[in-house]
């Protein structure tokens, strides 16, 4: 977490590495379920490769268009801009947060 001293909030993100890993590892469960229901459902291990690799591929890609779609929906979006005056030493410093 980090804390902006100028107006004492308290604001927390998702690092790149965090999102990365936690991506990674939800590929990894996802295609564990999809290998299990796959061989739960034919008994077939070329089947259950196939499957598996059409459905994770199938995934991916449907995951992404997903995305971009919501990237592109105001709703539910909250934007805090405030402007502040910060007086040091008799300069004005004006700043966006």
């Amino acid at each position: 977490m980090r804390t902006n001293p100028a107006t004492e909030k308290i604001s927390s993100y998702e690092t790149l590495p965090r999102s990365f890993v936690k991506s990674i590892l939800y590929r990894f469960l996802s295609l564990g379920g999809t290998v299990v229901l796959s061989w739960l459902i034919t008994r077939d291990v070329s089947e259950t490769v196939s499957i598996t690799l059409a459905v994770q591929a199938f995934l991916v890609v449907l995951y992404f268009v997903y995305e971009r779609v919501w990237n592109n929906i105001q709703w539910g979006k909250k934007f805090n801009i405030q402007k502040r005056d910060i007086k040091l030493a008799d300069i004005k410093i004006e700043y966006y947060i």
